[in-house]
């Protein structure tokens, strides 16, 4: 550079001493990134397959400035919803090599898609990378019928197979309703006034946790429990509805309402019904709530006792209720908020329905197993007897039917295949599927 260019310029050469004088003050003031904190994944790569039941291998490097705090991974749906449990590690490091196995030996949604999300904290900032997977599910088997036998003191967990019934789990309590989590592998059990919320692992035959009932001085606690979308939802003698995951961490509540009891609870796309009974007044009524945040939608009028509410849809479900000694078969509709009456069964005395995989309602009476053709309304008696509980296998269409202490296997065409007998009554039936 021609230095005498500069002096020649006095203006020109002013300017550019004060402009270095400027860029050598803000160096000097200029604070360095207190952090860095970077994530080099070298292992896996977007792109590969795993099948559930796999374990993906991941080799990487996770640097920072500052010691890192936390590592989490996991596998997320592409909207962003874990799917699988966490992964966590607290190195304490400024910078560490991962090598390791994450398993994926949890059911998924479905074959598709999954991001393995690696995320890193160091008290400073946050960061992540991703790693597009494709993630195949197995194909879904039935692993096992189980029969919830109780003497009103204690609960049975029995095993059904084709060798007869075998005993894997006893613990106290009532019972007022029950449910299996084919995700998790877990049943979980409800008693009215001395068995709260019991959670049992499959896997292993041990309970794994138990949610004491609230209301132990003055009365009943809990009405029924249901499985929905692998949450156990239990409807409570203080007015509430309240869900709860494997854990067991409650997933959903609507307020306490000492007022009214709900009964029957089912879920229709984002909202939750239960039917209610007033205290006092006796008024009957079906509460619509949000799901999940609990808060109320509707209120719906009716003038008979709800015995079974099944989900058609995310706007419909069929009610069946009692009124004057006589089943009555009912439509409700969330969105016109109103019922209809699709057919009169006669003085039948409900205790079980569920809607098979075909799109038929099998009800469970005192006159019998009766199949109810949605199409055209027709309603036929397929099997004799009292019918207390009822349960298909949906992959085998085998039906299981319990009366007193027994429980019948039939096959698609309701022809009896064996009898199961037990010591103690038959308080629910439950199939359990590899997802």
């Amino acid at each position: 550079m021609n230095l005498n260019y500069f002096l020649e310029r006095p203006f020109t050469a002013c300017l550019l001493v004060s402009l270095t004088v400027f860029q050598v003050f803000f160096n000097s003031c200029k604070k360095e990134d207190p952090s860095q904190l970077t994530i080099r994944l070298l292992s896996p790569v977007n792109g590969l397959s795993y099948t559930v039941g796999d374990s993906v291998f991941i080799n990487g490097e996770i640097n920072s400035l500052q010691l890192i705090q936390r590592i989490e991974v996991n596998i997320k749906s592409l909207s962003g919803v874990a799917v699988g449990p966490s992964l966590n590690i607290f190195p304490a490091v400024k910078s560490y090599s991962l090598n390791l196995w994450y398993p994926v030996n949890f059911s998924i949604p479905s074959s598709g898609s999954y991001y393995l999300d690696v995320i890193a904290t160091d008290g400073k900032t946050s960061t992540h990378q991703s790693v597009l997977l494709t993630l195949n599910n197995l194909p879904r088997i039935t692993k096992s019928i189980y029969c919830i036998t109780g003497n009103g003191f204690d609960l049975k967990v029995n095993k059904l197979d084709s060798s007869g019934s075998t005993i894997v789990g006893i613990f106290q309590g009532d019972f007022s309703g029950a449910g299996i989590s084919s995700a998790q592998h877990v049943l979980f059990t409800v008693g009215y006034r001395t068995g709260g919320i019991n959670v049992f692992d499959l896997e292993d035959n041990t309970l794994k946790a138990t949610l004491p009932p609230y209301n132990i001085a003055s009365g009943n606690s809990f009405a029924s429990g249901e499985i929905i979308d692998n949450n156990f939802f239990v409807t409570r003698f203080d007015g509430a509805v309240k869900s709860y995951d494997w854990i067991p961490s409650q997933t959903f509540t609507t307020v306490e309402n000492l007022f009214f009891v709900p009964h029957q609870v089912v879920k229709m796309g984002n909202h939750v019904l239960t039917d209610v009974l007033y205290n006092g007044s006796l008024d009957r009524k079906l509460n619509v709530f949000f799901y999940p945040s609990g808060v109320p939608r509707q209120q719906k009028d009716i003038d008979f006792n709800v015995r079974k509410l099944l989900t058609l849809s995310a706007d419909s479900c069929l009610i069946f209720g009692e009124k004057n000694g006589r089943l009555i078969g009912y439509f409700y509709f969330i969105n016109s908020n109103i019922y209809n009456q699709f057919k009169d069964f006669g003085t039948y005395q409900l205790f079980d329905a569920i809607l098979t995989t075909n799109r038929r309602v099998l009800l469970a009476t005192d006159q019998g197993l009766i199949q109810v053709d949605l199409g055209s309304y027709s309603a036929f008696p397929v099997f004799s007897g009292t019918v207390y509980e009822v349960e298909q296998n949906e992959l085998t269409e085998e039906i299981y039917c319990a009366s007193g202490s027994n429980v019948v296997l039939l096959n698609s065409s309701f022809i009896p295949q064996a009898t199961f007998a037990f010591t103690d009554s038959v308080m629910a039936i439950k199939a359990e599927y590899s997802r």
